[in-house]
């Protein structure tokens, strides 16, 4: 073999080994990007399974603070409650509303604005003006 023909073949292996190794890094990337898609659902079900839990242990603790007769107060209104029910109450009420605004800001739920609106309304209230921008 000439000098020229060598040359040919080493530059054709050559060529072959660059496509090789760049469909190794392609095939890589694809699995990479399906890892990541993965691990960013498990990450997504644990955030849902920490926000069930957290509200749920708001509710015990509501639900171990408040005797009967502070719920018969709340029917009567805010203004019936003593200072250490009003504590209890507004405490409550700060969970959830935290709770709310950092699934909000998380983008939880799809941004389900109805979602949301029902969740601030426990909190504060019907017949608040819901005018919520779109972001």
């Amino acid at each position: 073999m000439d000098t020229d023909s060598i040359v040919v073949v080493a530059q054709l292996l050559t060529g072959l080994a660059t496509l090789i190794v760049a469909s190794v890094l392609i095939w890589q990337m694809l699995l990479q990007r399906k890892l990541l898609q993965i691990a960013h659902s498990d990450a997504d079900n644990n955030l849902s399974m920490q926000a069930v839990s957290e509200k749920n242990a708001i509710r015990r603790w509501s639900a171990e603070k408040m005797s009967p007769d502070m719920l018969k107060k709340l029917d009567d209104g805010i203004k019936s409650l003593n200072e250490y029910e009003l504590e209890i109450f507004s405490t409550q009420m700060r969970c959830q509303e935290i709770m709310a605004t950092t699934e909000w800001r998380l983008g939880r739920v799809g941004g389900n604005r109805n979602y949301y609106r029902d969740v601030l309304e426990q909190c504060w209230g019907e017949g608040l003006d819901w005018n919520i921008t779109k972001q």
